[in-house]
């Protein structure tokens, strides 16, 4: 509805969803040695790679896809979460939650507490009672910084009518474009100009490091493909499948094919990690080649054979993993192969170089040319925009400015500006009869927006309360955001000796 909506979706979906992530696992202790049975914690709490793994299971036992790395960051937001509720003083007693699970509806039969229920829902979910506990005292947690951070906010309608004027009104407004290449012909473009634009912008002209390069990939789900899967496997599986309590379970027939994936995706997985020592070795013992690796293994060496810079490959968004190994000493100097490389918990990489070109200074004469079109560029825009900030200073009176007719700026229009643009129309409000001006960009070209009028919306009373409940959510998300900045600034994530990449 609104562009401010548009701008915080993210963060609500984020923190307003949490919650929505199984917490079965998180925090719980599997090993006496400090730092042993977590991948990372925040402040008291701790997120172990069993907590991840359940996780992941139970997202995609609902239909999801979660990356491994989704999945781990949506955890250490319940952490900073969980550990904000605890420094609120939100821990629950074991008596709370005592009467927590005795109140459950899906636990009650004719109106008592049935312990029949409540061992059957531990045993089809797969946990233990102690862990169950420490469920619902995370939750609790969570849930009360939710409530002390998102209810009760307040709008008043004189706030709702100057968001709705903001965002939904109608501008009545006429346009004048300041062209760069209008001003081109009065760019000198002698050699010292060039010359001292060249020494400042050196790097540009400059020719990246690059290479070509060879790598196996190993990844879990081929792995899996070729393991068997019995069907005493997807029964069991079946058997542990989580669900409501509440609901019967689901026909096997109807999770029997997810069921199977599971079972080899987790069979790939376990079988990843033998595979990996076998790559580690071959790669090692043979560090000019992959060959040998690639048929000991019945993989396919792969080939990239244009040149990639690290530039490149970051906007390509390669790990940074498998980025640190590319562009290592041992690869690009020795040209050995690399170490195997473990992305997600899925996949295993081992590269070598091929080609390598070496980082180049650029030489001004060859170069000439390109630097001329460069710098002309660059200061007929900035021309422009000293025009156009002459013309917005001078409203009214500016002088030698083409207008476009007077046409209609709807809200869907504005919403395609930036959020810089935006306010910028919004604070151009016609006062006694005269017109306001807004100096915005689009594509490079300096656009000055004269606005003539403002239509407030129709039907303004009626869409009030809609506007008061988005601008409430608004308002809450900027306060769980700002509660979470304080929570990350206070709490550090501390690395555990677990890691991510760990099997199943």
């Amino acid at each position: 509805m609104f562009h401010a909506i548009e701008k915080y979706r993210l963060p609500a979906q984020i923190l307003l969803g949490l919650v929505g992530v199984t917490l079965i696992g998180f925090g719980a202790s599997t090993l006496a040695q400090p730092g042993h049975d977590y991948v990372s914690k925040v402040g008291e709490v701790k997120i172990s790679t069993e907590a991840v793994n359940q996780a992941v299971r139970n997202m995609q036992h609902s239909g999801g896809t979660p990356s491994r790395q989704e999945v781990y960051q949506s955890l250490i937001e319940q952490a900073y979460l969980q550990q904000g509720g605890m420094d609120l003083g939100a821990v629950a007693s074991l008596e709370q939650i005592k009467w927590v699970i005795a109140h459950e509806p899906s636990f009650q039969e004719n109106g008592a507490f049935s312990e029949s229920r409540y061992q059957n829902f531990l045993r089809q979910s797969g946990i233990s009672e102690a862990e169950l506990i420490e469920d619902l005292r995370a939750r609790l947690a969570i849930q009360t910084v939710m409530n002390l951070t998102t209810n009760g906010v307040m709008v008043s309608d004189a706030q709702a009518r100057q968001m709705l004027v903001a965002y939904q009104a109608e501008r009545q407004v006429r346009v004048a474009e300041f062209l760069p290449q209008q001003f081109a012909a009065e760019v000198k473009t002698d050699d010292a100009a060039l010359k001292t634009y060249f020494e400042a912008n050196k790097q540009k002209y400059e020719q990246a490091q690059a290479l070509k390069f060879q790598y196996i990939v190993l990844t879990a789900k081929d792995l899996g493909a070729k393991q068997s899967v019995s069907e005493d496997e997807i029964k069991q599986a079946y058997e542990q499948l989580p669900h409501d309590a509440s609901q019967p379970r689901p026909e096997l027939a109807a999770v029997k094919e997810a069921l199977e994936a599971d079972i080899r995706l987790r069979k790939g997985q376990q079988a990843l990690a033998a595979e990996r020592e076998k790559l580690a070795d071959l790669a090692f013992n043979h560090p000019d080649e992959l060959n040998t690796a690639a048929k000991a293994l019945g993989v396919a060496v792969e080939a990239n054979n244009e040149w990639m810079t690290r530039e490149m490959a970051q906007a390509g968004m390669m790990p940074e993993a498998l980025q640190n190994a590319l562009f290592s000493d041992d690869v690009l100097v020795k040209k050995h192969n690399s170490e195997p490389v473990t992305v997600g918990n899925d996949t295993v990489w081992v590269v070598r170089a091929t080609e390598v070109r070496p980082q180049q200074a650029g030489e001004f004469e060859p170069l000439k040319e390109q630097i001329r079109a460069d710098y002309v560029a660059a200061e007929s825009l900035k021309k422009a925009q000293e025009a156009a900030d002459a013309a917005l200073k001078a409203g009214s009176k500016a002088q030698g400015v083409t207008w476009s007719p007077v046409t209609p700026l709807t809200s869907q229009q504005v919403q395609a500006f930036s959020a810089g643009d935006i306010q910028a129309i919004i604070k151009a409000r016609p006062q006694e009869g005269q017109p306001a001006y807004a100096l915005i960009n689009r594509d490079q070209v300096p656009l000055l927006v004269e606005v003539q009028s403002v239509k407030e919306p129709e039907n303004l009373a009626q869409a009030l309360p809609a506007a008061k409940q988005q601008l409430a959510q608004i308002t809450a998300v900027n306060t769980l955001e700002a509660f979470m900045q304080q929570m990350r600034a206070r709490y550090k994530i501390e690395q555990g000796a677990q890691r991510l990449e760990t099997a199943e």
